[in-house]
Order: C-alpha cells, then sequence, then structure tokens
C-alpha cells in the first residue's frame, strides 16, 4: 500500500489498463445516448419522473466510474462502476412499446441491483473477495435466473415475448420472492462490506 491507503499497483499493469481518450469519450457519449433513450422510451409510457432517477444513476456512475478509471486504471472499480451505469439504463427498455425491446428491458429490470450489491463490495479496487463472491453472484442469479423463470412463466403482461405457460399467478408469487431474495442479500451485504 501507498500511504494514504493507494494500493500498490505494479507499474506494468496500470500501464496497460490505461484507457484511450477515444475509449472514454466513446463511452461518455454512450451515456448521454443512453440517458437519451430513457427520457425518449419514458415520454410516451408516462415514467418521466423514474427516467430522471435512472438519468441521475447512470450518468453518475458511468462519469465518475470513467474518472476512476482514468485515475486508477489497474483498479477494477472504476469499469465496475460504469457497468451499473449502463445497467440501471437497461432496465428502461421496458418503457418500449416494442415487444422485442420490452422483452429485454423486463428481463435485466433488476440486474441493476445486483451490480449495486457488486459495487458495493467490490470497493475500493474492483474485487470480491471471502463471503461476498457468493453473494454477489446469487443476487445476479436471482436478478436475471428468477426474472426469466417468472418470465417464462407468463409474468409481466402480453408483450413477454418469452412466455411458454401462461400462470400469472405461479409468476407473481415468485417474483415476489425474487423481490424478497433480493432485499436479503442487498442487507446482507452490510455484513460483508469490505471495512480495511
Amino acid at each position: 500500500m501507498f500511504p494514504g491507503g493507494r494500493p500498490a499497483y505494479p507499474a506494468r499493469i496500470e500501464e496497460r489498463s490505461v484507457p484511450s481518450p477515444t475509449l472514454l469519450v466513446s463511452v461518455a457519449v454512450a451515456a448521454l445516448l443512453a440517458a437519451a433513450m430513457s427520457i425518449v422510451l419514458a415520454r410516451p409510457s408516462g415514467h418521466l419522473a423514474s427516467a430522471g432517477l435512472f438519468v441521475w444513476i447512470l450518468l453518475a456512475y458511468v462519469f465518475c466510474g470513467l474518472l476512476a478509471w482514468r485515475r486508477r486504471p489497474g483498479s477494477g472499480f472504476g469499469r465496475l462502476m460504469v457497468l451499473v451505469g449502463f445497467g440501471a439504463a437497461l432496465s428502461n427498455l421496458a418503457w418500449s412499446a416494442d415487444p422485442v425491446l420490452y422483452t429485454v428491458g423486463q428481463a435485466l429490470d433488476l440486474l441493476v441491483v445486483a451490480l449495486f450489491l457488486h459495487v458495493f463490495l467490490a470497493f475500493p479496487d474492483g474485487r470480491l473477495r471471502g463471503p461476498a463472491r457468493p453473494l454477489v453472484l446469487l443476487a445476479y442469479a436471482a436478478s436475471v435466473g428468477l426474472q426469466l423463470t417468472v418470465m417464462l412463466l407468463g409474468g409481466f403482461g402480453e408483450d413477454n415475448l418469452l412466455v411458454v405457460a401462461d400462470v400469472p399467478e405461479l409468476a407473481d408469487g415468485l417474483h415476489a420472492v425474487e423481490l424478497v431474495v433480493l432485499s436479503g442479500l442487498l442487507l446482507a451485504g452490510w455484513a460483508f462490506w469490505p471495512t480495511g
């Protein structure tokens, strides 16, 4: 460790991981386009208030992540923050009237919950340690796996293209279980938060 608690990354890892200015600008432009997409999708569907929150999350995480990536390229934390920002934008596809975009957005709707847990437990260097790893893996499995199962059972309406069996009561019950599991995992994350 350097004085002040900064991790001592080998110089060659730092140099190899330095993002080019073109990459940084491209990611920033993609974030602005994703923010615009969220607002465009939100207007006709009546989700403008929600869009404001998602745009704020998207831009805050992406731009802070880009800054962290540029300042400490040997750490994966900046790149992880960028992913969280774009993960927040993916769920906004569920506001689309297009069934394909709606289905993709709904399938990834709760991915951002697992990403939040991941970034929280990976602070400050972007790495998960010890029991935090299975906790985060379980969060990804619940947020995507259970969501897809709910969709296969006919959850989330007629625009869902993944329906295999139309069992809405079972889908609603499983969705409730998914939300409880994810809430429990977020609470459990406090126990594994890196303190030193």
